[in-house]
């Protein structure tokens, strides 16, 4: 993950919110009245679909799996201290991570937050 901290630009969504005026105009002029209506129907009856209830033998299909045989995947987290080459805290499981981490140690002006996930894992295999 990457969180990015910035201003919203107010020229950008003048430009946005008028080009969505237009594309709007632009569909309601190509449809037509007709053309509305009939997209309107289609809209209500997808709604419509979208809320009846799931039957009950649909739902009781599912098999539930016990609870033992979920493979958990080890993750390992540090978090770093801003203006500092410091770490500010890990768990004794994310002892090889902090180790990693103090040896590259660089101070920056932001907090950064480490998660480390090993490939090696027999349930991380299928993704690579």
């Amino acid at each position: 993950m990457l969180a990015v901290r910035s201003r919203p630009s107010s020229t950008m969504s003048d430009r946005l919110e008028s080009e969505e005026k237009k594309r709007i105009q632009e569909q309601v002029t190509r449809l037509g009245s007709d053309g509305l209506e009939k997209q309107a129907k289609i809209v209500a009856e997808a709604k419509a679909k979208n809320e009846e209830p799931m039957p009950d033998h649909e739902v009781e299909s599912i098999p539930i799996p016990d609870v033992k045989t979920i493979s958990w995947i080890g993750v390992q987290s540090a978090s770093t201290i801003a203006d500092s080459d410091a770490l500010e805290r890990y768990e004794p499981s994310s002892e090889p991570l902090a180790n990693h981490l103090k040896a590259d140690a660089v101070k920056l002006p932001l907090a950064l937050h480490f998660d480390h996930v090993s490939v090696s894992h027999p349930t991380m295999r299928r993704y690579r």
